[in-house]
């Protein structure tokens, strides 16, 4: 009677062991953030356009960073409580432009932090003045017969009075996703005196031919970004 207990006690306990599920590998790439709670890190996933939250033990990567990570989904709660907690076993930086905001605890500390260059400076001018529209914008490769196939992005820019300059710029260099070409707006003010007023300034960016197959299209504009679908027209 003993053995067949003990016998039938393993065999529960192996099934359990067997039930029981592995953490999930995760790997994915994408822009670190400062999460909502001080001290959280935040990666929204390129690809998969998911919301991690990375847990790094040594030498974590820095708000701002672009990065590829490996991992295994955190067991338990987090005191984040912020997207997918993440054990990251192995990371990469990138070499790519992330939009970022400041975390807080930088904003609290920036009288100490030093000075912006001055192009960092008047990038961050124009941006407050020049906002994308989101929903003008359109991506589409022209592949109509008798011309060679071409790139286009279109779309409308937001500003706060006469005498803007804007146009869209190829971000050099691009980042992981081949299939994704990043752009960034090239907001110029008025150098002189400008009437204010609110209007919208189209901007179109131009590739023949396409550097590679996209699929993606992204405008950056400071700690803002815009991503469409790229559609094909033959």
């Amino acid at each position: 009677m003993s053995a067949r207990i003990t016998a039938f006690s393993l065999l529960v306990f192996a099934c359990a062991a067997a039930g029981a599920a592995e953490p999930a590998d995760i790997q994915s790439a994408g822009c670190v953030a400062p999460g909502v709670e001080a001290g959280c890190l935040v990666v929204n996933g390129f690809k998969d356009k998911k919301l991690y939250n990375i847990l790094v033990q040594n030498n974590p990567p820095k708000v701002g960073d672009a990065i590829s990570f490996k991992g295994k989904v955190h067991s338990g709660v987090t005191t984040c409580q912020q997207g997918t907690p993440v054990d990251v076993s192995t990371w990469k930086l990138l070499k790519m432009h992330c939009p970022v905001a400041k975390p807080a605890a930088d904003a609290a500390s920036s009288d100490a932090a030093a000075a912006p260059d001055a192009a960092t400076s008047k990038a961050a001018a124009a941006s407050k003045g020049a906002t994308i529209v989101k929903d003008s914008v359109k991506a589409w490769i022209n592949r109509m017969p008798g011309s060679e196939p071409k790139l286009i992005v279109t779309g409308e820019v937001q500003v706060t009075s006469t005498g803007w300059k804007v146009s869209l710029m190829r971000v050099e260099p691009q980042g992981i996703n081949p299939a994704a070409i990043l752009l960034k707006l090239e907001a110029v003010p008025p150098s002189g005196a400008a009437g204010q007023v609110m209007l919208k300034i189209p901007v179109r960016y131009e590739e023949s031919p396409p550097h590679g197959n996209y699929t993606d299209a992204t405008i950056v504009n400071g700690e803002e970004s815009v991503s469409v679908k790229v559609t094909q027209a033959s």
